[in-house]
């Protein structure tokens, strides 16, 4: 009985294993060998290798897989360009990745497998809740000042920018065979590609906040101005989640800017801010908002809600407080202002504008001569010196 089980498992291993050098299987297909290695996995520690490599090929071909993906991952475009560069080149090896992007991007490979598995084993409610926790990117219809300020300066970010074009071009070239033969690995590029445009500018609009700040408009209110320097804050939780992870994601850049050698197509003038200067800035003034003298507290940060709001308890030692209060009135006032009774004319009863607090009553035989009937709700109207019941501004003229 055990030999036919461990021949039975054996030869379904080899089926599956042969069905992973197809790539252009569906997902459902995929989502179905997983589970049959993820069973297996628990027996046979060597086969959770094969299970990952399944989760990605399944993620690669998931919509909203790939757009955490796109909101999660750093940008390592520099440590991408190296690295083609010294494949395609006979140079040496490009720099390894710092370890705080590295670190980084182990985590987000971590959320998109665990969302994957999640949405792919029936568990849609764990799956909805990571998917809530990271919102999508909106794809941006114009470039802003500070995201245009930073691209202009920065070589790196005018890569990241060109790279998402070249790959938005291959998935309609004449030669994209792969995205043709599956409709679902096309779609989930698409949507990647979209997020990922949101998120870069994102994090660019935040670096040029932080490396060129603007200064006061003239024309913007007092009142106003916290409001418009906030917006740099946001920008820093919008591009990297917490302050933390920007203090990491900047600090590893800026460690392998300065490890990189340097390229005969990107020749560097005399005068000119390298990108390790201009994160350098950006790191600078991030540290003058986030330290301890900063304008950004993280102690009145609001935490999550986790339920009904409820009153706080009252302060130790201090007395309860038992006075039974009246309900708060609610005084409505008119769309338009009132005018006293006494300042009412014939002109202004006879007027078509139908009184703000008057109901209108079922019509009757005045409907036929075009008359509208209307009660007056005011008692005051009603009872205005030099208007009769006739001439109320209830009636319109007929």
């Amino acid at each position: 009985m055990t030999e036919d089980l461990i021949i039975t498992t054996t030869r379904q291993v080899a089926d599956i294993l042969d069905r992973l050098q197809d790539t252009d299987r569906p997902r459902r297909n995929l989502a179905e060998d997983y589970k049959a290695l993820e069973a297996l996995s628990a027996d046979v520690p060597a086969l959770k290798e094969s299970a990952g490599w399944l989760l990605d090929q399944i993620a690669l071909r998931d919509v909203h897989a790939q757009r955490l993906r796109a909101v999660l991952e750093p940008d390592i475009t520099d440590y991408q360009r190296d690295r083609d560069r010294s494949i395609d080149s006979a140079d040496a090896g490009a720099p390894a990745l710092d370890e705080e992007r590295a670190t980084q991007l182990s985590q987000a490979r971590d959320v998109v497998r665990a969302y994957t598995a999640a949405a792919h084993s029936g568990r849609e409610a764990e799956a909805q809740h990571l998917l809530d926790a990271f919102p999508v990117p909106a794809r941006p219809l114009q470039t802003s000042g500070p995201a245009a300020a930073w691209r202009r300066n920065s070589p790196t970010a005018q890569d990241a920018v060109t790279a998402l074009e070249t790959q938005r071009a291959a998935t309609t070239a004449d030669d994209s065979s792969p995205y043709v033969a599956a409709p679902e690995l096309l779609h989930a590029t698409t949507a990647y590609l979209a997020a990922r445009e949101g998120q870069l500018h994102h994090l660019h609009d935040a670096l040029g906040r932080l490396a060129y700040p603007a200064q006061p408009s003239a024309i913007l209110p007092t009142d106003l101005a916290p409001v418009a320097a906030a917006q740099t804050q946001r920008r820093v939780i919008d591009a990297f989640g917490t302050p933390e992870r920007a203090h990491q994601a900047l600090d590893g850049q800026i460690s392998y800017q300065r490890r990189r050698p340097p390229h005969a197509d990107r020749p560097t003038t005399a005068g000119t801010d390298t990108d390790a200067d201009l994160l350098s800035r950006a790191r600078a003034a991030l540290e003058e908002i986030d330290g301890p003298g900063g304008s950004w507290t993280r102690s009145t940060s609001l935490p999550a809600c986790s339920g009904p709001w409820r009153a706080p308890p009252p302060t130790a030692g201090a007395p309860a407080d038992t006075t039974r209060r009246r309900p708060t009135r609610l005084t409505l006032k008119p769309r338009w202002p009132v005018t006293p009774p006494s300042e009412y004319s014939r002109d202004a009863a006879l007027s078509t504008r139908p009184w703000p607090c008057c109901r209108r009553l079922p019509l009757s035989s005045g409907a036929a001569r075009g008359i509208s009937r209307r009660r007056p709700c005011c008692g005051r109207l009603r009872n205005s010196p030099g208007l009769s019941s006739r001439d109320s501004p209830g009636r319109d003229a007929p």
